[in-house]
């Protein structure tokens, strides 16, 4: 226990650390959006003993952290795999993560999604989509074979950018495939989808 209580404060300080805009970091979602990434993951966590995440679009870590936050307050393991295509977000990103002591946990790839997931031997219980809008459907492509039955595929920006990627719209709305909805309290829109 103490060692999730001295996580949950790694983490906490981290997030407060990037919403004060501090050392040039800022973050990457809403606040609202990151509030319900850590709940959709703390629901998904609670079912299980263990909990893998994929993250396209790591920004500074802003969103890994928030999941993880979900992850240690179920009480089970988890890790995060985020990978962000700049590489000065993705050195800064895994600078800070490491400085927190949270690198066992949040696992930062530097390079294009497109050609790492493929790569990536493991199945997730949930996955985040925050990289590039046009992209989104090919990283659904790829990802749903890893996406455990039952898992959760959540989107952001599907409103602000929705006239770029009906073809992602029009998948996650198959009935047969997923169970989908619009989270609007985020302006931008987050999509939470559970696959069937």
């Amino acid at each position: 226990m103490n060692k999730v209580f001295y996580m949950l404060d790694a983490v906490k300080k981290l997030i407060a650390t990037i919403e004060k805009k501090q050392h040039g970091l800022v973050p990457s979602v809403p606040k609202v959006c990151a509030e319900a990434l850590k709940l959709v993951t703390f629901i998904s966590a609670c079912r299980k003993k263990e909990v893998k995440v994929l993250e396209v679009g790591t920004g500074y870590g802003y969103s890994a952290l928030w999941i993880l936050q979900g992850i240690l307050e179920a009480g089970v393991e988890g890790i995060i795999y985020t990978i962000e295509i700049n590489k000065e977000r993705a050195n800064t990103a895994a600078k800070f993560i490491r400085e927190f002591g949270l690198d066992k946990h949040i696992k930062v790839m530097h390079g294009d999604a497109i050609k790492l997931i493929p790569i990536i031997k493991e199945e997730f219980d949930v996955v985040f989509l925050d990289g590039a809008k046009r992209e989104y459907y090919t990283y659904l492509k790829l990802v749903y074979p890893k996406l455990k039955k039952g898992g959760a595929l959540l989107a952001h920006n599907v409103i602000g950018f929705k006239h770029i990627m009906k073809d992602f719209l029009d998948e996650i709305g198959e009935k047969d495939k997923w169970v989908t909805t619009i989270y609007a309290a985020d302006p931008e829109g987050l999509s939470i989808s559970i696959k069937i």
